[in-house]
């Protein structure tokens, strides 16, 4: 196996930061460094909670985590999840609960992301619910137009307001980010994703218009895999499966300027023996090592510029499971920036 020649994720990215070798993405400035910024946001689901993600993830030793493996971390701060300038007066929120607050929330997390990006750094949102991946991804395909975007979750999240059964903005990231919704203060949408620049793993409580959409846009390139395929399949194959789709046609980092990768990883992928605290509780879900695993592979594809962790909610479970969950969340995190077993 030639394990005398693998050399750690610490090793390689301190070598990284010093000079001596690059290990980490290309498109990123040296020495490497990882930008953290706060999406403090709960309107765009029904349970309070969510918005004390970044801070319990911070608590949880976030920094010190990558720090550890050799990431100089700038904190950004928060976002600002309650400018109410941008709210129009006379919202309807018929379709769409707390839309204005929601897209100017989005508006907000994606002017900040924007500077760490435009810094060459690898940028971190820390959550507050899925919709805030709309200003996350908003910024990454701003900066880095050739962006690709993993998305991790129990749900497709591509509802739009007029297919919504709850109309929760959490449930409507991807229509948007896809051009499939508006919103009038969606102008920070500089560029929408391609369905072919999209793929899906860990899906397993889909809506009925979702599933229709989901046949649509694999015939339009997106990969789709479904709990079914990681039961099938392992995890290994399917995300072999993604990450070609995506362009990464081997993921051990020694392509040649891969396009830039955006992680977005909904806790609630995860099945709820090992991640309790989140909002849309679904049986059924990732195991441990292959939530660590989907972490682990999108760094190795030396392309990863960006990603979210969201849904963190310590309200919806006792504080031992809700710590355990908090903890799991940051070790993704870290997994995702190069942290390894060996």
């Amino acid at each position: 196996l030639g394990c005398q020649n693998v050399r750690s994720s610490k090793e390689k990215l301190l070598d990284a930061t010093t000079g001596n070798g690059l290990a980490v993405p290309w498109f990123l400035t040296q020495p490497a460094s990882i930008a953290l910024v706060g999406a403090p946001q709960e309107l765009g689901q029904p349970l309070a909670g969510t918005a004390r993600g970044p801070a319990l993830l911070r608590k949880a030793g976030l920094r010190e985590m990558l720090t550890s493996i050799g990431w100089r971390v700038e904190d950004l701060g928060d976002a600002d999840m309650d400018d109410a300038s941008a709210m129009r007066d006379n919202e309807d929120d018929s379709r769409m609960r707390h839309g204005d607050a929601v897209i100017a929330g989005c508006r907000s997390l994606c002017e900040r992301a924007r500077g760490g990006h435009a810094a060459g750094q690898l940028v971190v949102a820390l959550g507050g619910d899925h919709s805030v991946s709309i200003g996350s991804v908003a910024a990454a395909l701003a900066e880095r137009p050739e962006t690709r975007v993993l998305w991790v979750d129990a749900h497709a999240d591509a509802n739009t307001p007029k297919t919504s059964p709850s109309g929760n903005a959490h449930g409507m990231s991807i229509a948007f980010l896809l051009g499939l919704a508006t919103h009038p203060l969606l102008d920070f949408l500089e560029r929408k994703l391609s369905p072919r620049n999209l793929a899906y793993v860990g899906l397993r409580d889909l809506d009925l218009a979702e599933k229709h959409l989901l046949r649509k846009l694999r015939g339009q390139g997106t990969f789709v895999a479904t709990m079914h395929d990681v039961d099938a399949f392992g995890i290994g194959h399917v995300m072999r499966g993604a990450l070609t789709s995506l362009g990464y046609h081997n993921n051990d980092g020694t392509s040649a300027k891969p396009p830039p990768l955006h992680l977005s990883y909904d806790v609630d992928a995860i099945d709820p023996q090992h991640a309790p605290a989140t909002g849309t509780v679904v049986r059924g879900g990732l195991s441990y090592r292959e939530a660590h695993y989907i972490a682990e592979v999108a760094w190795a594809t030396g392309a990863l510029g960006s990603m979210d962790i969201v849904e963190v909610n310590e309200n919806l479970a006792a504080p031992n499971t809700a710590q355990e969950t908090v903890n799991l969340a940051a070790a993704l995190v870290a997994s995702a920036c190069g942290e390894a077993i060996l």
